[in-house]
């Protein structure tokens, strides 16, 4: 379990509406002060026939009754390639793979914030060589299913730790890249929005290009 206490000047409107929020992160306060239990999980994970894996982890305090932490099902007969089915963290960042019992600061960075974590999806992962490790993934925004063939939203990571691989005990030399592609789906308020941001950074530049035009053209004049 964990428990936080908030004291802030700031109001609800500074936060924004956090019902509407889809990633499933530590999500911020909607209070200026407020005492919450973030986090109250129990669940249970095991093996099945020696080729399964399996979990299932319930969160009390879910927001909006989306009580289901994680629950997926992986094909584990081989280490070099492996299928898991579910809701789980998807393959991206380390810091967002890396529990937060075991993270080094008290909350995780933005960057964090906006990476893909537990969602709905497939992955097809694995360890083809000690110390390597690669994993791509398919998965949709929302919670439910209702939305994963209107999206094409995919991760991948692939990483490789030197020490592992020579075995170099107590030691960690680890280096990896990800990425990710996302389908962005916007209800008509976001659309508006959107498109309200891009008339203005459209009007902008065609304001900069025309004063940078203006005085290139000055410029000209003057020195001819």
């Amino acid at each position: 379990m964990h428990f936080d206490y908030r004291n802030s000047d700031l109001d609800d409107k500074d936060f924004g509406d956090a019902s509407t929020d889809e990633y499933d992160v530590d999500t911020k306060s909607t209070s200026p002060n407020e005492f919450e239990m973030r986090r109250a999980r129990i669940g249970i994970k095991g093996k099945l026939d020696g080729m399964w894996k399996y979990d299932v982890v319930l969160n009390a305090n879910g927001k909006s009754g989306k009580n289901l932490d994680t629950a997926s099902l992986t094909w584990a007969a081989m280490k070099p390639f492996q299928i898991q089915f579910g809701r789980f963290k998807q393959a991206f960042n380390l810091e967002g793979l890396t529990s937060s019992n075991d993270i080094d600061f008290v909350e995780r960075s933005f960057m964090n914030q906006i990476s893909p974590h537990k969602k709905l999806g497939v992955a097809f992962k694995g360890a083809p060589t000690k110390g390597m490790t690669y994993a791509l993934t398919k998965y949709q925004e929302g919670y439910s299913n209702d939305t994963l063939e209107n999206e094409n939203n995919y991760s991948g990571r692939l990483t490789y730790n030197w020490a592992e691989a020579n075995k170099i005990k107590d030691s960690i030399f680890h280096v990896g890249i990800s990425g990710l592609r996302k389908t962005i789906l916007l209800d008509q308020k976001h659309q508006a929005m959107a498109l309200q941001l891009i008339s203005k950074i459209t009007i902008l530049v065609q304001q900069h290009t025309q004063l940078y035009l203006s005085s290139r053209v000055l410029d000209a004049v003057i020195h001819h």
